[in-house]
């Protein structure tokens, strides 16, 4: 076997700047530039130089630099300038699609993929190819995607000049858990879960952030690193990142890895239109043991860019590196892909003549088999790199080293395989056989990307015009109109009030279900045979014909406004309080935040609680010397006052969460009104002024309810004597019933335990019936006095709370809704200068959109005319190629 010629290392990781120098050029110092949306070729605009006075072109220009340096050359743009007419035009449109956004929508755009292990050639290849700069550094490029786009022009005034973006497809999701916790799984949690194949980066709404442009290639390499920096550090705004702001970046990043791409547009006479995508490096092994995440991550960015039919693959391969341990090699034979994959063997000067027989192999096909077998390039050595070659130096090196040693002998048969030029033409015939392919499919996804940004183009309201202070005049006027029928009610217009009368039942429900609640299970106002009975069971419960069947039922039980119902099975009362209240659609309940318990439950919480024995206390304490046995009504005076000073917490809740539906009313009506001018300052300022307006009116609300409650808590008061009395004998009726029943409980329970059996439901019943007032077992009622004085405190409860409800409702619709209605276009008139001495020029400055919205709508509009364009054209290539 014939040993390979070596020289120096080469295609190292590091090159020297003054190779990167080289390919930097000097185009720069020109001074009619081309923008980077301007000058590209499309359709039938390639009329000012044909593809074959391009190729003339450029054969001249190979003559010249083949002349200084004594032997012939070829441009390494040759292969892709090659193309014939219709191809141009095909990858022409694909390019145009792809600037506007067509790329994201659908997966079949042809594509080149670079993949490889780390340290095989892979970015030397790459910018061989392109003739691009890209970083070296460790942590930058090797970390995330870079997408390189180059598009020729015919312009004779053109230059070259680069855009650089950040393509934002995920957003990033820090760890919850301690790193600890986290790398007992080998890598951040949930890595390998299904779905989650880059970490914690989760997809997310398409973002392009504009970073940067430059014509300056000498540029490129240090805006490409910092633009790598603001990706790897997702929580730091890229602002700081942008070269303009030239103090140093943050060093430390965020993240090892991002699967977000920093992508590059470049445009420049004679360029081809050609598309790369760069990825990081497929990883064997980590110095550290926490970064071992990241070989799978990477690993599943590679799996996720090779799995499109489109995507034709660069898979590099070290020629110093045996391809059976090649990581990269087993992912694109994993995922079934070696019929759309090239490979490129780099490195040959490093070869180990030892293993060259292995490589032989593999170009004839017999082993590693690609579908588009191998080919094999060559880039400069070290040394070379340090006495600043350039370029085009280094393809005359590269076509030298291949036409000498085995490469021009044993191996001459596979010369159309050696070197970066025919590299290049394999790529453009396969990329645009591909786009062939794909053009119907293109076609279809065309179409729907510009019926979206028509879409959003309806969201941006026209530049002002002279009739501005006539439509905001018009406007405000609607929005009076939809207030006001919102306010007043009536079909179809209820659902403001209908949505608040809800809310007022369920605080109406909720303060009346608070009243003052008597303890039953009070040992001290039992009859004496009860409280024997029930000291001898030994029991602080009372087993019930509930208990029997196998339910809890407790003994201390609370007379409350489920109650006053008597005559109404307790299993129904217990039904209808889990049932959802009337009337309560889901609006009510998510503005309440029904999540936990139900809306104003601090009434419940509060409310007060009493016993007999208690009651009895306070009577005694308030007792003054005179007629034994009376109750001072002082005392009751203080009862009925301590009975409502939970009011103060559901108010406030009633009143703020008022306040908050009206807000959102007037808010849902001025998105209607005003929606066409929301992102400027009109919007803003009646945004201001209305909530300025419902603040006003909050206060004003809680102090004139701060002061019925003060009212309500410092002096009992009714005049309406026939309602009291009638719910007061009602009350006291419930409390005896109430407490009758607790008593025969005890001693009917207490006569099973005593005959060691229980009765059936009907004997249980007979018995309990025996058992009355002034009966043997029971004895004369002892608690009268008690009895009368907590059911007149229920009684005025009632009286009271539905007065304060009452009174508080009505301040809310008269001094807060139509209060607000009527005070509401004023503020707006105020806000919007309509009373100013030029309301016109007031109107103006404040309808006018900012610089960013400004941008956004043109760019929205360019956009549109380039798609439809794009559209046209791409029926006009499909139509000549059939």
């Amino acid at each position: 076997m014939t040993r390979l010629p070596h020289e120096s290392a080469s295609e190292d990781n590091e090159p020297e700047s003054s190779y990167r120098d080289g390919l930097a050029g000097s185009d720069h110092g020109m001074s009619d530039v081309a923008m980077p949306d301007e000058g590209y070729q499309t359709g039938a605009a390639v009329n000012e130089k044909t593809a074959e006075q391009e190729d003339a072109d450029s054969e001249d220009e190979t003559s010249m630099h083949s002349a200084q340096r004594g032997h012939a050359y070829r441009s390494p743009s040759a292969g892709l300038e090659k193309l014939g007419k219709d191809m141009i035009k095909m990858q022409q449109s694909i390019r145009r699609l792809r600037e506007l956004g067509v790329e994201d929508l659908v997966e079949t755009l042809p594509r080149i993929v670079a993949v490889g292990d780390q340290s095989h050639g892979k970015s030397s290849l790459i910018e061989a190819i392109s003739e691009i700069k890209v970083p070296r550094n460790e942590g930058a490029c090797t970390r995330c995607p870079m997408e390189i786009n180059l598009a020729g022009t015919s312009r004779p005034d053109a230059v070259w000049n680069c855009t650089i973006s950040l393509r934002q497809s995920f957003t990033y999701n820090p760890p919850t858990k301690s790193p600890r916790a986290s790398s007992k799984r080998g890598g951040y949690a949930g890595l390998d879960h299904k779905g989650r194949p880059f970490g914690h980066f989760v997809p997310q709404d398409l973002k392009d952030t504009f970073f940067a442009f430059t014509r300056d290639k000498n540029e490129v390499e240090h805006l490409i690193e910092r633009a790598q920096h603001a990706t790897l550090s997702p929580s730091v705004d890229p602002e700081i990142f942008k070269p303009e702001n030239r103090g140093l970046v943050p060093q430390e990043f965020d993240v090892k890895f991002s699967p977000n791409v920093v992508r590059l547009e470049i445009t420049g006479p004679n360029l081809p239109m050609l598309t790369f995508y760069d990825l990081p490096g497929v990883i064997n092994r980590l110095d550290k043991a926490e970064d071992n995440h990241l070989i799978t991550t990477v690993e599943n960015l590679v799996k996720d860019y090779i799995k499109s039919e489109n995507s034709l693959i660069l898979l590099t391969q070290s020629m110093t590196e045996d391809p059976s341990n090649s990581r990269a090699g087993k992912i694109v034979s994993d995922m079934g892909a070696e019929n759309r994959c090239i490979g490129v063997l780099t490195k040959p000067d490093r070869c180990p003549s030892s293993n060259f027989q292995q490589w032989e192999s593999m170009l004839m096909g017999e082993s590693f088999r690609m579908g588009h077998g191998y080919f094999v390039t060559r880039q400069p050595s070290q040394e070379a790199l340090k006495n600043g070659i350039s370029h085009q130096q280094a393809r005359a090196e590269e076509r030298a080293f291949f036409e000498a040693g085995p490469w021009a002998s044993s191996l001459v048969g596979f010369k159309d395989q050696f070197g970066t030029a025919k590299l290049q033409e394999a790529l453009s015939q396969k990329l645009s056989h591909q786009i062939q392919l794909s053009l119907p499919d293109i076609n279809d996804q065309v179409q729907i990307k510009l019926n979206s940004i028509r879409t959003e183009l309806q969201q941006f309201p026209d530049p002002p015009g002279n009739d501005l202070l006539l439509r905001v005049v018009r406007q405000l006027e609607l929005f009076r109109q939809q207030i006001q029928e919102s306010v007043d009610g009536g079909y179809p217009n209820n659902a403001f009030q209908k949505g608040w009368n809800e809310l007022a039942t369920h605080f109406r429900n909720a303060m009346l279900n608070s009243r003052p609640a008597l303890l039953l299970n009070d040992m001290g106002s039992l009859p004496r045979r009860s409280r024997v009975d029930r000291e001898r069971t030994g029991s602080s419960t009372v087993e019930s014909p509930s208990e029997r069947k196998g339910e809890k039922r407790e003994a201390i039980e609370l007379i409350s406004s489920d109650d006053d119902s008597p005559s109404r099975p307790k299993r129904q009362r217990q039904a209808a309080k889990k049932a959802a209240p009337v009337g309560t659609p889901q609006s009510v309940s998510r503005r309440l935040k029904l999540t936990e318990e139900p809306p104003f439950a601090s009434a419940a919480r509060n409310s007060p609680r009493f016993t007999l024995t208690k009651i009895r206390e306070v009577i005694r304490d308030g007792h003054i010397n005179g007629i034994p046995n009376q109750v001072d009504p002082r005392t009751i005076t203080y009862l009925c006052s301590t009975s409502v000073k939970h009011w103060r917490q559901p108010m406030i809740e009633f009143i703020k969460t008022s306040c908050s539906m009206m807000n959102d009313m007037i808010t849902h009506h001025l998105g209607d009104a005003f929606g066409t001018w929301k992102e400027t300052q009109l919007f803003v300022s009646a945004q201001e002024a209305i909530a300025t307006l419902i603040d006003e009116f909050l206060h004003g609300q809680i102090n004139a309810a701060e002061r019925g409650f003060r009212l309500e808590e410092a002096q009992p008061m009714t005049l309406n004597s026939e309602s009291l009395e009638v719910s007061k004998q009602e009350a006291f009726k419930l409390i005896q019933e109430k407490r009758l029943d607790h008593i025969a409980e005890i001693q009917v329970s207490t006569i099973e335990a005593r005959l060691g059996r229980q009765f059936e439901d009907h004997e249980r019943k007979i018995r309990k019936a025996k058992i009355t007032w002034g009966s043997e077992n029971v004895g004369p009622d002892l608690w009268l006095r008690e009895v009368d004085v907590i059911a007149t405190v229920r009684a005025y409860y009632v009286t009271a709370a539905n007065r304060f409800v009452d009174h508080l409702c009505q301040s809310v619709q008269v001094e807060l809704f139509r209060g607000s209605r009527n005070e509401l276009c004023s503020k707006l008139e105020i806000a919007f200068g309509l009373n100013e001495s030029d309301p016109q020029q007031r109107c103006a400055f404040l309808t006018a959109e900012n610089p960013e919205r400004e941008l956004m709508r043109k760019r929205l509009q360019r956009d549109e005319a380039h798609l439809t364009e794009a559209r046209d054209e791409l029926e006009k290539v499909m139509r000549e190629l059939s």
